[in-house]
């Protein structure tokens, strides 16, 4: 996955000109939280209540990165 995201990364700042890349995930999966880390994303906040699945909402973990 972390190559994957840098792949995705690569494409989205050199093709598309995008300044900003943001990665939300579920607070519980570590897993994601490892492979933002991992490709230098900074953590900016903890969304509460921000996605709705089949009528409950959940809380995300919000990471960015910002083209320098």
């Amino acid at each position: 996955a972390t190559k994957a995201v840098k792949k995705i990364e690569e494409f989205a700042f050199n093709e598309l000109n995008l300044v900003r890349l943001e990665i939300r995930m579920d607070p519980r999966n570590k897993a994601s939280e490892k492979v933002a880390i991992k490709n230098n994303y900074k953590k900016e906040g903890f969304l509460r209540k921000a996605i709705e699945f089949k009528g409950r909402y959940y809380d995300n973990l919000l990471y960015a990165k910002v083209k320098e």
